[in-house]
């Protein structure tokens, strides 16, 4: 909080004074691009910044200081240590050296940007020597046993930095907008981030986030420890982001050629192909070390395989070049609610690999029906999609088929014992209301009907998450 003050202060100070208003207006986007692109940069290495002085601030919260008693390794040549203080206490130098490398990495690039003012430059410049003083004093203050003059100039250190990296930001944002009244509305704030937040496909993240909490509730037959809840959430949002954002590096020639994915950021230009990897592995990483340092090894792990199943499995391989890239791909998704039930138990049992079977076999009826709205876009781009290979017809059939056999998967879990009476009654309405709409696609596979087995097999998923953690509450 109270370097959220600061930074809206430093704002109000800098725009106040305003440097870059001592020339005439930019007259044409090409000159306002180097500092659009500064904004988006500098940008994301203050939400670094700030993060790696959320880990910090836990580190001493916790009494992880003195869990490491050796630098820059814990204990030795320990990297990551089994006990919970020792991670944490690592995990901040990790991140310390990841944000320390994109600031080197940043101050070389704006010297190397034209057009980016000086001042911007020197910002940065000073933030790289306050970091690198601060990286050491760090190492002195963990040889001299944390003394409380230290401690409190480490703290004002960081403070520094994190002003230096806000006035350069803000003075770049100001550079960016200062242009003519014609061009204002491009350089809009929402406009320089909307790349990023498009890139990591919101709709599909906020899905997944919703079968990761369902299946911790279940898992825990009620509300589960609330920071085991959102430390899963929050890895589970950085590591499927970084999977969907790598996605649009992958296929950004694909989107180039499809008419619906056209103005997605890569092939409309609006942020750079390597900068867009470079932010999905840095989501990736950040998330997988959430989860393993604050909920357990197994959650990372599955995490991991389903990154893996996505990006390099269908996405690399499958996605190009099979009409069945999507039965077998779409497995992916099943990780998200073996990440929130192994967040709970530390583990995956039998009812947890009810989900990813719901997952599973919910995903062919759900992507076909897309496959069939947007057929012509997937057959100028070149993608065996199920509908493109054998027609619209047999697509359908085939995604009959697979409702069906989801809605004989959704009665084992109150076969089983597993569900009760009220999760039975919604999950008859729920299927019935699916495999109707899949019928009628069957029958007449037009677009219109498409569509609506599309939508409606979105907020499907959602409603039975919600209804089974609802039995599970209840227990009817």
């Amino acid at each position: 909080m109270a370097l959220s003050i600061l930074a809206l202060t430093l704002v109000a100070a800098t725009r106040a004074f305003a440097p870059w208003a001592a020339r005439p207006p930019h007259r044409d986007l090409a000159a306002i691009q180097p500092a659009a692109a500064a904004v988006r940069a500098i940008g994301m290495v203050g939400l670094a910044l700030f993060a790696l002085t959320l880990v910090g601030a836990t580190v001493t919260g916790s009494g992880a200081s003195w869990a490491c008693s050796s630098w820059p390794f814990c204990e030795g040549w320990t990297i990551w240590p089994g006990d919970l203080l020792g991670r944490v206490h690592m995990l901040h130098r990790l991140v310390a050296l990841g944000v320390g490398v994109a600031l080197i990495w940043l101050a070389v690039r704006l010297a190397a940007w034209p057009g980016i003012p000086r001042g911007i430059f020197r910002w940065m410049i000073a933030a790289c020597v306050l970091y690198l003083i601060q990286i050491g004093l760090g190492a002195i203050n963990l040889w001299m046993g944390f003394p409380a003059l230290l401690n409190t100039l480490h703290l004002g250190l960081a403070t520094a930095i994190w002003a230096a990296v806000v006035i350069a930001w803000v003075w770049a944002l100001g550079e960016a907008q200062w242009a003519e009244p014609a061009l204002q509305e491009a350089v809009r704030l929402r406009h320089l981030w909307e790349p990023y937040f498009t890139l990591t496909k919101p709709g599909i993240v906020a899905l997944l986030l919703v079968t990761t909490a369902g299946a911790m509730l279940i898992a825990q037959g009620g509300l589960p420890p609330i920071l085991t809840f959102i430390y899963t959430l929050l890895g589970g949002f950085l590591v499927s982001s970084g999977a969907n954002a790598m996605n649009n590096v992958w296929d950004a020639d694909l989107d180039q050629r499809m008419h619906r994915t056209a103005r997605r950021p890569i092939p409309a230009g609006r942020i750079g192909r390597r900068e867009a990897a470079v932010v999905a592995l840095l989501f990736s990483a950040l998330g997988l070390l959430l989860l393993w340092t604050f909920v357990n090894a197994t959650a990372a792990g599955l995490a991991l395989a389903g990154w893996i199943w996505y990006v390099g499995i269908y996405t690399m391989i499958l996605k190009r070049w099979s009409p069945q890239n999507i039965v077998i791909g779409g497995a992916a998704g099943g990780f998200a609610p073996l990440v929130g039930w192994a967040a709970i138990t530390g583990c995956v049992d039998p009812m947890a690999l009810f989900p990813f079977a719901l997952i599973f076999f919910w995903t062919p009826p759900h992507t076909w029906a897309f496959a069939i709205l947007t057929e012509r876009d997937y057959r100028e781009a070149g993608i065996p999609m199920l509908p493109v290979v054998t027609g619209a017809r047999p697509a359908a059939l085939q995604a009959l088929i697979y409702t069906g056999i989801l809605a004989a998967l959704g009665l084992a879990p109150f076969l089983m014992g597993a569900m009760g009476r009220l999760y039975l009654a919604g999950s008859l309405l729920l299927n019935a209301w699916l495999l109707g709409l899949a019928l009628r696609l069957w029958r007449d596979p037009s677009k219109a009907h498409a569509r609506r087995l599309y939508h409606a097999s979105n907020a499907y998923l959602f409603m039975f998450f919600v209804m089974m953690a609802v039995d599970r509450l209840v227990r009817l």
